[in-house]
């Protein structure tokens, strides 16, 4: 059962059900979360903090990649302004340039991953 943690700025997010969705860079491994698998969500994992906030079943997956330019892709397809901004408010960011300014600030651009649903 995968396990994933988060920063204590998306908990509340989590928890109210408004992020819906995480965003991962693709592991060496290449291990991903199957449809149907159950998922724990975290904060504090390896702390003695480390709280589970909520047990769900991955709805899908889908690659990811995110371009030095600051374009999207969805499983290869460019995603519009539109796609875009649901992409972002599902993840739990509040606006597109936060999530930019997110990403570059952990990842670095270009980014390769994959997006998780709950």
């Amino acid at each position: 059962m995968p396990a994933y943690n988060f920063q204590p700025r998306f908990v509340d997010a989590i928890k109210s059900g408004f992020k819906r969705s995480t965003i991962r860079a693709t592991r060496l491994d290449g291990r991903v979360p199957r449809p149907g698998q159950e998922l724990q969500l975290y904060t504090g994992m390896r702390t003695k903090n480390c709280q589970r906030l909520r047990l769900v079943k991955c709805a899908r997956v889908s690659k990811l990649t995110i371009s030095v330019a600051l374009a999207i892709r969805l499983n290869g397809r460019l995603l519009n302004g539109v796609e875009e901004e649901h992409l972002v408010k599902q993840d739990g960011f509040t606006s597109t340039e936060d999530f930019f300014l997110w990403f570059k600030e952990y990842h670095g651009f270009p980014f390769q991953g994959h997006v998780v649903e709950w």
